[in-house]
């Protein structure tokens, strides 16, 4: 049918808790109920014996991440480009009542025709369902990943939010 499609593959050995599925399965009904030209369309999920077989959107491009490595910076028109199509994804997510809590170039993709979708929905919640305690988590987790992994020479972005209420951004280029 020369259609391509992303897969992410699950192995059940790795899910050792109940809360693991749950997380899981939180993640598929999300992603699932999700349609914007911003956010990497969720095709069906199934499993075997062995995995769970997630079919996306094929994001051939990659993430902004792999971008920010080879080019080490990007410009002012790019970095409007890209924050204006993640502004319209997170406007849309939000006003679905569900949280990301995980926004971070990793997760933001381009598509065959440079198309930024927000994608990774393993950390997502609907509003009023998120656990007591995610947010100073998340928070550290970021924290930590802006020193380690985007460390670069060139332009630096941070992205915190605690829920749609007190949608904090806190984005710095240097």
């Amino acid at each position: 049918s020369n259609l391509h499609f992303s897969g992410k593959i699950i192995h059940k050995s790795r899910i050792s808790k109940p809360h693991h599925k749950e997380k899981i399965s939180r993640e598929i009904e999300l992603h699932a109920s999700l349609a914007h030209r911003n956010v990497v369309q969720f095709f069906k999920h199934f499993e075997d014996s062995e995995n769970i077989y997630i079919m996306l959107e094929n994001c051939s491009r990659k993430s902004l991440v792999h971008v920010l490595k080879a080019r080490v910076t990007v410009t002012e028109p790019e970095t409007r480009y890209y924050m204006a199509a993640l502004c319209q994804g997170v406007e849309y997510i939000h006003s679905q009542n569900i949280i990301h809590r995980d926004l971070k170039l990793g997760n933001l993709f381009l598509t065959a025709n440079m198309s930024v979708k927000i994608g990774d929905f393993g950390l997502a919640t609907r509003l009023g369902q998120e656990k007591k305690g995610w947010v100073v988590k998340i928070f550290r987790r970021m924290s930590f990943l802006s020193r380690q992994s985007y460390q670069h020479p060139g332009r630096i972005w941070k992205i915190f939010f605690f829920d749609i209420q007190s949608f904090i951004w806190v984005m710095y280029i240097y």
